[in-house]
């Protein structure tokens, strides 16, 4: 008689055959999420003036991401190929896993080969990132190395309303908010309406938010409607 304790050898086998396969994939989505915390670390020996320069040689003068954003771009009124860059974007985080997931299942032996794959593209990004970290055209915007440009992929976001918050209540909670951005990459454009929070122990903590838009929100019972920008 088999217990719940024990497996058969197969089960087991098989247990340790995903985690073998898998693990090399979880732990480059670890160091994905330890590098974006050092971003702000990279940032103070991220190189700007030679890729710059380059472009600028390259395009006649004047950088690409701000001659194509002066010609396509049209804030508050997204045309079809933002929408496709959009989705472009947002297909490295589905395309990829469901392929793999896909390719585990049905055809064990390329699964294999995707996996090499992708974990030696994936490392090889990695390693340019640290050893000769840059600022993408966003950021030297913002740091005034060149003219104005929106970083589109959040622009997106905002157009589409995904960045608002309704009717949410909670009966007891540290915070009522909790948001911490960074000084190169603020979290702005969040609006958040017709919310109840109950049982709040501390003040918020906002860090690097912009345009924190509060609208019929109540805290302790205190009716709170404002713009927060820290």
């Amino acid at each position: 008689m088999q217990t719940d304790a024990t497996a058969p050898p197969e089960v087991r086998r098989d247990f340790a055959r995903g985690v073998r396969d898998w693990l090399p994939i979880v732990a480059i989505l670890v160091a994905y999420l330890v590098l974006h915390e050092l971003g702000t670390t990279l940032e103070k020996v991220a190189h700007v003036d030679p890729q710059l320069a380059f472009d600028k040689f390259v395009f006649g003068g004047t950088v690409p991401t701000v001659r194509l954003q002066r010609e396509l771009w049209d804030p508050g009124d997204p045309h079809w190929y933002d929408y496709a860059a959009w989705l472009v974007y947002l297909s490295h985080f589905i395309v990829t896993p469901t392929v793999a997931i896909v390719l585990w299942v049905r055809a064990y032996p390329l699964f294999r080969r995707f996996r090499v794959l992708f974990l030696t593209v994936t490392f090889a990004g990695f390693a340019t990132y640290v050893i000769y970290p840059a600022i993408p055209p966003w950021l030297a915007s913002q740091r005034g190395d060149m003219p104005h440009t929106v970083r589109i992929v959040r622009a997106m976001w905002l157009e589409l309303g995904l960045t608002d918050v309704a009717a949410v209540f909670g009966e007891k909670s540290k915070y009522a908010f909790l948001l911490k951005g960074y000084d190169r990459s603020p979290i702005t454009g969040i609006r958040v309406a017709d919310c109840v929070f109950d049982g709040v122990a501390a003040d918020d903590v906002l860090q690097s938010v912009r345009d924190l838009v509060l609208s019929n929100v109540r805290v302790n019972g205190r009716i709170r409607n404002e713009r927060i920008t820290r």
